[in-house]
């Protein structure tokens, strides 16, 4: 009755684990939007720079940070990838990862570019690093060959070539 809507004669209180679940994932949501703050930026130095979002290992210390990694884990097991639903709006692409990110559609260029990436020597540049020299292939460590690679390079750089990065911070 606690938890019926107040039409059908309950108390409209509504679910305090779905309550909790979605403070976890602002949590995660915060995390990934706001690199400069004091708490994020303490997450990253105990847990790396991705927080440890990207692994299945269980941290040896147990913290509220840990939770939230659970509770991710836990909608993995179930189906359910919280990461899908997060998509990131490119500024001025100082924080936004050229092939890790979905940035440019819905999936990060190195699944849709593996040979290209596999030439990267950086493999971790922004967009904006990039973006700011004449040649994409300009940090990779040899031009891409015929056949696969220089097919895909085209479609990269056709993906890429009127793309401006306005002067705003990424969201």
């Amino acid at each position: 009755m606690v938890l019926t809507s107040k039409k059908n004669g309950g108390l409209g209180v509504s679910s305090i684990f779905a309550h909790n679940r979605a403070l976890l994932f602002k949590w995660v949501w915060r995390f990934l939007t706001d690199g400069s703050s004091l708490w994020t930026r303490f997450i990253k130095a105990i847990f790396g720079n991705k927080g440890a979002l990207d692994t299945h290992k269980l941290i040896p210390r147990r913290s509220p940070w840990q939770d939230v990694i659970l509770a991710i884990h836990s909608l993995q097991s179930k189906g359910i990838n919280l990461m899908d639903f997060i998509q990131k709006k490119v500024g001025n692409g100082e924080n936004t990862s050229f092939w890790d990110d979905s940035w440019l559609g819905d999936v990060a260029l190195k699944v849709l570019y593996k040979r290209l990436y596999a030439l990267e020597m950086c493999k971790s540049i922004s967009v904006a690093e990039k973006m700011g020299h004449p040649s994409l292939s300009h940090s990779f460590r040899r031009m891409p060959k015929g056949g696969v690679e220089q097919e895909n390079y085209g479609l990269l750089c056709s993906k890429v070539a009127d793309l401006v990065l306005p002067n705003i911070s990424d969201r």
